[in-house]
C-alpha cells in the first residue's frame, strides 16, 4: 500500500500537464499522510501548505542559482547560499529582501565568494563555509562584516596535496566549528576557535548490506580485500540544537539516515517505540514513476525549540516532520510543477511555525505556512515538551477532533494519562493504536498499584491456590470413577508421555516396542496442543500477541501450526520407508503426538506469564517459550531416531530429507491449487464464450 501512493504520486507529478492540472487535495499539490504503529499509510488532514514562492525576479537580484543553503537565525533573518552567484541573499521576517553580502572586504581587500555552500548563525555572527575557496569566513551578525578567516586545517591523516572543501557547517556558542568536508568520510571536522583541527567526529557506523555479506563469504582474496574498501560517503548536513546536540544527515543505504551526535560523537538519537520502521527513515523504500525502488535520501535538516526536527527528502521532494522521541508528525511537498512541489529541493529551514525549502533547480524559496491541523500538532507537541500537562492534553484533543485516526495523539494522551496516575485510561487508548512500549509502562504502573492496593486479598488467594493445587489431585485421585478413568490404556499411555519427556530414548523404544502408545492417546495430545495453541492465539496477554485478539483468526493460526506438523508425519513417512525405516506411518503419529507434551505442560505457565509481565520482563517468557521449542523438537527427533532405530548420522540424514520434502510437498501443492485455478478459468470462460454464442 504504501508503495502503491509513492507510485502514484510520483505518477501525478510527471504525468499530468501543470497548467490544466487541477492541484491534489484542495490546492496543497499532494496527499498527506503519516505511518501508524504497522508502518502502514493513513491519509491526514494537511499539515503545510505553501503560502509563497521567492524568486530573484520577486527580490529585484536577477535569476536565483544553485541554492544551497538556507537558515533562519534568533534575530528573524533568513539567510540564503546563492552559491551560482557566490552570493549570500538576507531576507527579513516577512520575507522580504533585506541585503547581500558580495563583494566584501577582507583586511583592506575586495575579496568574492567563491561557491558559498554552507551557513550558520550563531551568537551574533555568521559562519560561512566557502567551499571552492577552501576556508570558512566569520562576519559580524549585524554590519555583515568580516571578523576572521579560517583557512584550511592540518590534519595529519589527510595527504599533503588533499583538495579541502568545506560545505555545511555548525558553530557552538565557544566557537568550535563542525564541519562537513568533501571527500571526508571519518565524520565531522572538529576545530577550535582558532580553526586548528580538533579531531573527527561521529564517525558514520556502517552496517553492511545483505548482498554485501554473502558477497564476502564466496569473495576471494582479492575480492575481499575490494570490499574491505567499502566506506560509508561522508554526511551531506549538519544542524546544531539549543542543547549542543548535533544532527546529521546521511545519503547511504547501510547508515542511519538521521543522528543526534553527542559531545563525543555517540549517536543519540531517540528512535520511535510506536513505529514499525523505528528510526525516523522517511519512507523507507517506494517504487519511483519506472519501477525501480528507491531509498528516501536525506539532503537537509532543521531543528525547532520544542526538539523537533524536520528533515528534506531529496528524491521525492518531501518534508518529513518527527518529534523528540523519533514518531512521525506529518508529511508535506511532493515533487512535480503543482504548488508546493519541487524540482530539486536542496535544503529548508524553521522560522517560527514557517518553514521555507530551497529548490536548486527552479532557485527560489517556498514558504510553507501550518494549516490549523499543522499548527495544533506543532502546538501539542511543544505544550508537552514543556510539561503543560493540561494543556497539552486539550491540543491533542483539538487534533484528534481533526483526525480521529492519528495514533500519535492517542499514544500522547495515553502517555499523559500515565503521568497523571490513570494507568487503566492510557492501557486502554494504547491498546487501541496497538502501541506496546508505552503499553508495557502503563501496565507495569497498575500492576504495582493494584499489587499495593489488594495485597492481603492477592496473598489470601495465593495460600488458597497452593493449597487447593497440594490437597484437590490427591482427593480426586481417590474418587471410584477417577481411580476407574486412570486405569484405562488411554490414560495409562498419556501418562507415560511424561516419562517419554525425561527419558526419551527409552521412552520412545517402550512406545514403539512395547506399545506403551496407541493412536487414541497421540490424537488426545494432538486435540490438546490444538486447543491450547488456539487459547493462547487468542486470548494471550497484549504484550505478548503478535496481533490484537480482535484479529486473530484462530483457525488459520491453527492450520499454520497443525499442516507443517501432519507433513512432517507423512514426509518422514515418505523418507523412511526408502530408507529401511522400521516404523509404519502409525508410529510416526505416535511418536509426533507424545512429542507434543513439553509444549502442553509449558503452555499453562506461559499463559499466565503473558498476563503479569511486562515488556522489560520479556526474557522470562522468551526463555520459557524457547525452551519448549527445543524441547519438542528435540523430542521429534530422538521419537524419530528411536521408532525407526537409526544411529545418529542416519537420523540427521533423514531429518533434512523429511524438511526437504515438506518443502516439495507445499511446492507441488500450490503447483496443483494454481493448475485447478486456471482448469476452472478455463471452462468459465469456454462456458461464458458458448452462451454468447448460441444465446
Amino acid at each position: 500500500m504504501k508503495r502503491i501512493i509513492c507510485v502514484l504520486a510520483v505518477l501525478i507529478g510527471l504525468i499530468l500537464p501543470a497548467a490544466a492540472s487541477p492541484d491534489l487535495n484542495g490546492g496543497l499539490g499532494y496527499f498527506p499522510y503519516i505511518y501508524n504503529s504497522e508502518g502502514e499509510p493513513v491519509a491526514t488532514p494537511a499539515a503545510y501548505t505553501s503560502v509563497k514562492t521567492i524568486t530573484g525576479e520577486t527580490l529585484g537580484l536577477g535569476q536565483l542559482k544553485d541554492l544551497s543553503c538556507i537558515i533562519y537565525d534568533n534575530a528573524g533573518t533568513v539567510y540564503i547560499a546563492d552559491s551560482g552567484n557566490n552570493r549570500i541573499v538576507m531576507l527579513d521576517n516577512q520575507y522580504n529582501l533585506k541585503g547581500v553580502i558580495g563583494p566584501f572586504d577582507n583586511n583592506g581587500t575586495q575579496d568574492n565568494f567563491n561557491n558559498p555552500t554552507g551557513l550558520c548563525a550563531v551568537d551574533g555572527k555568521l559562519y560561512v563555509a566557502d567551499s571552492a575557496n577552501a576556508r570558512i569566513l566569520c562576519f559580524d551578525g549585524v554590519s555583515h562584516q568580516l571578523i576572521r578567516e579560517f583557512g584550511r586545517p592540518v590534519i595529519e591523516t589527510q595527504a599533503e596535496d588533499y583538495v579541502y572543501e568545506p560545505t555545511q557547517l555548525a558553530v557552538d556558542y565557544a566557537g568550535r566549528m563542525y564541519v562537513i568536508a568533501k571527500g571526508i568520510n571519518q565524520g565531522l571536522v572538529q576545530l577550535d576557535e582558532n580553526g586548528e583541527f580538533m579531531s573527527y567526529m561521529g564517525a558514520p557506523k556502517v552496517s553492511p548490506t545483505f548482498t554485501q555479506i554473502i558477497r564476502r563469504w564466496f569473495a576471494t582474496k582479492e575480492q575481499a580485500a575490494a570490499l574491505m574498501k567499502i566506506v560509508p560517503t561522508e554526511y551531506n548536513a549538519v544542524k546544531m540544537d539549543d542543547k549542543g546536540f548535533l544532527y546529521v544527515t546521511a545519503k547511504t543505504q547501510n547508515v542511519k539516515p538521521i543522528s543526534r551526535l553527542n559531545s563525543q560523537g555517540e549517536n543519540v538519537l531517540k528512535y520511535s517505540k510506536t513505529a514499525k520502521m523505528g528510526y525516523p527513515s522517511g519512507d523507507g523504500d517506494y517504487a519511483d514513476s519506472t519501477g525501480a525502488y528507491l531509498q528516501t535520501s536525506f539532503v537537509d535538516i532543521t531543528v525547532r525549540e520544542d526538539g523537533s526536527y524536520l528533515a528534506l527528502d531529496t528524491l521525492m521532494g518531501r518534508v518529513f516532520a518527527y518529534d523528540e522521541g523519533g514518531s512521525l508528525l506529518y508529511v508535506f511537498g511532493n515533487m512535480g510543477a503543482l504548488n508546493g512541489s519541487f524540482y530539486s529541493p536542496s535544503s529548508l529551514t524553521a522560522a517560527g511555525d514557517d518553514v521555507l525549502v530551497t529548490d536548486r533547480s527552479k532557485g527560489s524559496i517556498d514558504v510553507f505556512a501550518p494549516t490549523d491541523f499543522g499548527r495544533c500538532v506543532n502546538n501539542a507537541v511543544g505544550l508537552q515538551k514543556e510539561g503543560y500537562l493540561p494543556k497539552a492534553e486539550e491540543a491533542w484533543n483539538q487534533v484528534l477532533d481533526q483526525c480521529s485516526n492519528y495514533d500519535i495523539a492517542y499514544i500522547n494522551l495515553a502517555r499523559i494519562d500515565i503521568q497523571n496516575g490513570n494507568f487503566s485510561e492510557a492501557m486502554e487508548k494504547l491498546q487501541a493504536t496497538n502501541e506496546k512500549y508505552y503499553y508495557s509502562q502503563a501496565f507495569k504502573e497498575y500492576r504495582s498499584e493494584y499489587i499495593s492496593q489488594r495485597f492481603t486479598p492477592i496473598a489470601i488467594l495465593l495460600v488458597v491456590l497452593i493449597l487447593v493445587l497440594i490437597f484437590v489431585p490427591r482427593l480426586v485421585r481417590r474418587l471410584a470413577p477417577v481411580q476407574r478413568l486412570s486405569q484405562t490404556r488411554v490414560m495409562r499411555e498419556m501418562r507415560y508421555g511424561s516419562y517419554a519427556m525425561f527419558h526419551p530414548f527409552d521412552g520412545y523404544w517402550d512406545i514403539k516396542r512395547e506399545k506403551r502408545g496407541s493412536i487414541a492417546s497421540a490424537a488426545i495430545f494432538f486435540v490438546l496442543f490444538a486447543l491450547i495453541y488456539m487459547i493462547r492465539a487468542q486470548y494471550s496477554g497484549y504484550l505478548f500477541s503478535s496481533k490484537p485478539s480482535d484479529q486473530v483468526n484462530v483457525w488459520f493460526e491453527l492450520a499454520r501450526m497443525m499442516i507443517p506438523i501432519l507433513l512432517w508425519c507423512v514426509s518422514n513417512w515418505c523418507f523412511t520407508t526408502l530408507m529401511e525405516g522400521e516404523g509404519s506411518l502409525k508410529d510416526i503419529f505416535i511418536a509426533t503426538g507424545f512429542a507434543l507434551k513439553p509444549y502442553i505442560y509449558l503452555s499453562i505457565p506461559l499463559f499466565i506469564m503473558s498476563h503479569v509481565l511486562t515488556s522489560e520482563e520479556a526474557v522470562f517468557y522468551t526463555v520459557l517459550n524457547t525452551i519448549s521449542i527445543i524441547w519438542v523438537v528435540a523430542l521429534l527427533f530422538f521419537g524419530m531416531m528411536m521408532t525407526h532405530d537409526y544411529s545418529l548420522g542416519k537420523a540427521l540424514l533423514t531429518l533434512l530429507l523429511t524438511l526437504v520434502g515438506i518443502c516439495l510437498i507445499l511446492f507441488i501443492s500450490l503447483l496443483l491449487v494454481n493448475l485447478v485455478q486456471e482448469v476452472f478459468a478455463f471452462g468459465f470462460n469456454l462456458y461464458k464464450e458458448i452462451l454468447f454464442r448460441f444465446y
